[in-house]
């Protein structure tokens, strides 16, 4: 239907400026998604960098960037070392890029 076009194309505009986003950082910055499903955009317009989904975070890794689905925040109250750790760099309104350091 045209109503799911536009969220669609909605996403997709918001996914570039992720990506373009994400194209001017290190490269030596892993980016990972939490709970997004398209992968595809993010991987076109941050210069073919690898995006990985993920289901935990490891700290370990870090600095690394998260994207996630906007209202996430809204349903989950993050972990404690998250909110330590995570800063909200781009927030749109269905999709947050955090960097975690």
């Amino acid at each position: 239907s045209s109503a799911s076009w536009r969220v669609r194309s909605s996403m997709a505009d918001e996914e570039k400026k992720v990506g373009q986003y994400l194209a001017g950082q290190s490269p030596e910055q892993k980016i990972y998604v939490y709970g997004w499903s398209y992968l595809e955009t993010l991987r076109y317009y941050s210069g073919g960098r690898k995006v990985i989904p993920t289901t935990e975070l490891n700290y370990a890794v870090a600095p690394f960037f998260l994207v996630t689905p906007a209202e996430l925040a809204k349903l989950y109250q993050p972990d404690k070392e998250f909110r330590q750790r995570a800063e909200l760099v781009l927030k749109q309104e269905g999709v947050s890029l955090y960097e975690a350091k």
